[in-house]
């Protein structure tokens, strides 16, 4: 009974902290304070990038155009221009866009790559990251996953979200039939490297590992089956076949899960 009275008092002194939606302590100081909404803010920048990735990249995403050159308009010659596609009035990497794709590198190069690694350091300095309080502070980022995969969603997941928009939001790939082969390839990747590392616990008869599975698979299937249709140019029914079959798919499959 010592015993047990002894664990809840230590549970009690170490919950006594938080008592304000689980994390704010009563009137905390400052630096307190900081150090409790350290697991909000990790979650808000973690959520919030690829929201900002995509803005980032849109300042860059440019596209060629043939334009008349206006000082030989009688001789209708013609040159091929870069604009940005964010506002066409902008010729790219010209003395008009050199404020723009600078903030653009700027924030590419402190956001989007530098708080991932910040948040994956933070979470490696941890010692202990089964403890009850660092999975309070950080069980957004690790829960479901194997430890040896904690870094799963950090690292990979992001990693697949950022090579999707890039294909989707530079001039990278340019031509949109190649961009949705970039689609297809990707996603196979993904579901490859997934299905060889199988990062999730194996709790609840691996539930995370099929769902994630038959999102991964779904995907693949959506964009294998437009490249295949666009490659073998297909007739109208059984393009509209396709297209009724992968949506019972998708559709399917979002229902049941």
């Amino acid at each position: 009974s010592s015993s047990s009275s002894s664990s809840s008092i230590a549970e009690e002194e170490w919950l006594s902290p938080f008592r304000v939606l689980g994390y704010f302590g009563r009137k905390p100081r400052p630096r307190a304070f900081f150090m409790q909404c350290a697991p909000i803010i990790l979650v808000a920048l973690h959520n919030s990038w690829p929201y900002l990735f995509k803005s980032f990249l849109r300042l860059i995403w440019c596209s060629s155009f043939a334009e008349v050159v206006p000082e030989h308009e009688s001789s209708n010659e013609i040159v091929v221009v870069r604009r940005l596609l964010l506002d066409l009035d902008v010729e790219c990497w010209g003395k008009d866009h050199t404020l723009t794709y600078t903030f653009a590198c700027l924030g590419l190069a402190l956001w989007c790559l530098l708080v991932p690694m910040a948040i994956f350091s933070r979470i490696l300095c941890v010692g202990d990251r089964a403890c009850p309080k660092h999975a309070r502070s950080f069980g957004y980022f690790l829960s479901g996953f194997a430890p040896s995969f904690w870094w799963w969603d950090i690292v990979v997941k992001r990693t697949d979200v950022g090579l999707m928009m890039a294909i989707a939001y530079t001039s990278t790939i340019e031509d949109v039939r190649a961009k949705l082969l970039g689609f297809a390839v990707v996603s196979g990747a993904a579901l490859a490297l997934f299905t060889w590392s199988r990062p999730f616990s194996n709790e609840q008869s691996a539930l995370l590992t099929l769902i994630e599975m038959g999102f991964l698979t779904t995907r693949l299937l959506m964009f294998t089956l437009i490249v295949a249709m666009l490659i073998f140019n297909t007739s109208l029914y059984v393009t509209f076949a396709f297209g009724v079959s992968l949506a019972v798919l998708i559709s399917g499959f979002l229902v049941f899960f």
